[in-house]
């Protein structure tokens, strides 16, 4: 028998230390589930939460008829590219004949 098989015992395994380490793994691991489909949705939409809940606040989220449209989406696949620098960043708001002058009707 060696030193470490002494000392640990089978109370221990299923004591009460095991069992809170098992809870606050189950914890842990809902909220980093939780965590992951947030940063999904946000990035695949090219939007963070903030855009999405104060759209109204914002004229370039805001169509015509004062309905939301995104200007920075440009697809689920290209969003979740450039969120992980894959690509170019979305350069709607740079140059003359930017996606929100066009939008506007602003002749450049």
């Amino acid at each position: 028998e060696q030193w470490y098989q002494r000392r640990v015992r089978g109370d221990m395994v299923t004591g009460p230390l095991m069992w809170a380490g098992f809870a606050d793994l189950l914890f842990t691991s809902f909220a980093v589930c939780l965590l992951s489909a947030q940063t999904y949705t946000a990035a695949s939409r090219n939007l963070t939460v903030n855009e999405s809940v104060n759209w109204k606040k914002y004229d370039h989220f805001k169509a015509p008829n004062d309905t939301f449209v995104n200007p920075f989406n440009r697809g689920w696949f290209r969003n979740i590219a450039e969120f992980f620098h894959l690509t170019r960043p979305t350069e709607l708001l740079y140059g003359k004949r930017s996606v929100l002058n066009v939008r506007r009707n602003v002749d450049v």
